[in-house]
């Protein structure tokens, strides 16, 4: 019989061949917990007009906005942040009216907190525009906003053969950085779990517990130094209350792409204020 040829890879195969990563460190410099509670009843919450009491410490808390998890850092209440979104807006009818918003606040306890920490939102019309890039793919793009930075953050899906691939910066925000971009890539398996690398190096580690009703992913950092930045730590645990809902939002994306890119179809998106201000030219001379 004669012998069966080898099949050839392909270029993409090749490149989409597993690259084993090396940690920064066995040691865990950071842990992070992002914690979506089961119901939105949650025993540290309650109280006699909870909501407006946020919404009166901060603007970025509104009446669309629910308390629905939190975040703690290496186990220490005194470093603990509630969870908030959009909930009402993310589960609208029409999928082009639907939009996500998360945002973190310090807690309100005894007259104090309610301070805004950060944000990360769903852009739609920049995932319809990286859908084109990465044809065949919804083109995620995440767009984290923190208080303490001058730039905007974009986490983007790019094509991979198979799961999850997404890449962010750490752009200067001082004279003194330099650019530094990460790739937070889908584990092999079932769930929402990933390792964030820099050159292949690995950083860390987002694993999610697939026993949580409500939703729990765990950061372990390896890396000194990086667990002691503020923005990438920020981001990865926004891009961690982020996955909750990432499955879903491929979903939304890839519907809507489907009927924007269909030449037969007279579907017309319009971007509303919000998202339309994420495009603004900074250089733009104001009259």
């Amino acid at each position: 019989m004669a012998k069966k040829k080898k099949e050839k890879k392909g270029k993409k195969e090749k490149k989409e061949e597993k690259v084993e990563t090396k940690k920064s460190s066995d040691k865990v410099y950071k842990r992070i917990e992002v914690d979506f509670w089961k119901t939105s009843a949650h025993m540290s919450e309650l109280g006699l007009h909870k909501d407006l009491k946020y919404s009166a410490k901060s603007r970025y808390f509104t009446d669309k906005y629910e308390i629905e998890g939190d975040i703690t850092i290496d186990g220490d209440s005194n470093k603990r942040q509630v969870i908030a979104y959009n909930e009402k807006s993310w589960k609208a009818k029409n999928l082009e009216d639907r939009d996500l918003k998360i945002r973190t606040f310090t807690p309100v306890k005894e007259g104090k907190g309610g301070n805004f920490t950060g944000g990360i939102e769903l852009s739609t019309a920049e995932s319809l525009i990286q859908s084109y890039h990465i044809k065949g793919d919804p083109g995620i793009i995440l767009i984290v906003n923190l208080p303490q930075n001058k730039n905007l953050y974009r986490i983007i899906r790019s094509r991979r053969l198979k799961g999850w691939k997404f890449a962010f910066p750490l752009l200067p925000e001082k004279d003194v950085d330099h650019l530094r971009v990460f790739e937070i890539k889908g584990k092999v398996g079932l769930g929402l779990d990933f390792e964030v690398t820099e050159k292949e190096r690995k950083i860390a580690d987002i694993d999610g517990k697939k026993l949580n009703l409500g939703g729990k992913w765990e950061i372990e950092i390896y890396d000194e130094e990086l667990s002691k930045h503020r923005t990438f730590t920020k981001i990865l645990a926004l891009f961690a209350c982020a996955c909750k809902f990432l499955e879903a939002g491929e979903k939304t994306i890839k519907k809507i792409f489907k009927k924007f890119d269909d030449p037969k179809s007279d579907f017309k998106y319009v971007p509303d204020k919000e998202e339309l201000d994420l495009f603004k030219n900074p250089r733009r001379l104001k009259a």
